[in-house]
């Protein structure tokens, strides 16, 4: 089979002339590429006009499909029963919304703020307290604890302003704004009582009074706090309880792990 062309004539008229058939096989392939490029640039067009009408209905802004950190924690509180403390705290930033676990999602929301989170033993989160934007900071402190109740217990080493120091036993209350410590540690530690103040102070208990000033030195494993506000209490009101408040715990970010028996402390920038 032969294909024919027709060319013009020497003389104006018309002739006809056989193509040979490598000719016509390029004609034919070049042919071909020209309707795949018009289809394709017809298939990028509608793409681009449906890219464009989508852009113009959300008002081309990304909050269609984020939602702020404060409305996903509130969420995250309300659907898994978790007490969420300093909402307020968090600014005005906006996440694409979060998946998986509670204790997932609070790392992903939370990973710009300092918080302390308390879970159970099974591991179900009860309560987050919010306390601060964070910039980096050191590496965390590792504490292992034992267990009272449902308090966890840590050790600790306090001293006077001289030589003396006691290791003793503190239960971990986020409750407490303050260390609580018996009077008669005082006595042991060489401190003056008409230097701190009296003082009353709320306890779970109800109201107390209390010997209010600094605790010359607090340390927790490798962590050593100078002047620390300490609140000494009777001996017969604490019944030998020795409490780590948050004169001590607002200055890290912490978790609480029921399971391993361990608190972890991230010091607050």
């Amino acid at each position: 089979m032969r294909t024919t062309a027709i060319i013009g004539g020497p003389a104006g008229g018309d002739c006809v002339s056989p193509l040979p058939r490598q000719e016509t096989i390029v004609l034919l392939r070049k042919r071909g590429e020209q309707i795949w490029r018009q289809c394709l640039c017809v298939v990028i067009l509608a793409v681009s006009l449906a890219a464009s009408e989508a852009f113009g209905q959300n008002g081309g802004s990304d909050r269609m499909t984020t939602l702020s950190i404060a409305e996903q924690l509130e969420r995250l509180a309300a659907d898994h029963g978790i007490t969420i403390e300093g909402i307020h705290l968090i600014e005005n930033e906006f996440l694409r919304p979060v998946r998986g676990r509670p204790v997932k999602q609070l790392q992903q929301l939370l990973s710009g703020y300092n918080y302390i989170l308390t879970q159970d033993f099974d591991g179900t989160i009860e309560r987050v307290v919010i306390l601060e934007k964070k910039s980096g900071g050191p590496p965390p402190i590792v504490l292992e604890t034992t267990r009272r109740g449902n308090h966890h217990v840590v050790e600790a080493t306090i001293g006077g302003y001289g030589s003396e120091r006691l290791n003793v036993s503190l239960l971990v209350d986020t409750g407490a704004d303050y260390v609580v410590l018996p009077e008669s540690m005082m006595d042991e530690l060489n401190l003056d009582r008409e230097t701190y103040e009296l003082r009353t102070i709320q306890t779970a208990n109800g109201k107390v009074d209390a010997l209010f000033g600094p605790l010359p030195l607090l340390q927790l494993g490798p962590e050593r706090l100078i002047d620390v506000d300490v609140a000494f209490i009777e001996d017969e009101r604490l019944d030998g309880t020795k409490l780590l408040g948050m004169s001590v715990l607002n200055r890290y970010r912490m978790t609480i792990d029921d399971k391993l028996h361990r608190i972890t402390l991230i010091k607050s920038q």
